[in-house]
């Protein structure tokens, strides 16, 4: 259900499109799944048994749309969240909210400059992909 702009935006940011992407930390693939959240996706959002090939691009985008749908869902729709909670954890995430006393928030209110400047990056992205190639925003 994410518009493929934004999809493409977090591709670009986590590995420039390169399908065999391998972080220092063990995140893998396009959209730089850890493998053990990867297989949580896997076996608890899509009740698949077994673990998943996150080199394989069409399984790794699959498993990183599914994950940012549901913290899409669990940040109650509110984009900055999402991609906070992608970079830096849903639990680290929460806690910053917690202290906006319900309110949303904002990329000024990310105290952690790596992912202050991933949820800018990914955001931006996302506009001039959506310019550029508007059938994406679908």
């Amino acid at each position: 259900h994410l518009p493929a702009s934004l999809g493409a935006a977090v591709i670009l940011q986590e590995s420039e499109f390169q399908p065999v992407a391998c972080s220092e930390v063990g995140a893998r693939g396009l959209m730089q799944l850890m493998p053990e959240t990867a297989e949580w996706i896997h076996q608890a959002l899509e009740e698949q048994p077994g673990k998943p090939d996150l080199l394989e691009p069409t399984t790794n985008v699959r498993l990183g749309s599914t994950y940012l749908n549901y913290l899409l869902e669990r940040f109650q729709g509110h984009e900055v969240a999402m991609l906070a909670a992608y970079n830096a954890g849903p639990q680290q995430t929460q806690a910053w909210l917690n202290e906006k006393d319900g309110q949303p928030l904002a990329i000024s209110d990310i105290p952690f400059a790596e992912t202050r400047c991933y949820v800018e990056a990914v955001l931006h992205s996302e506009r001039r992909y959506r310019e550029l190639y508007p059938e994406l925003s679908i």
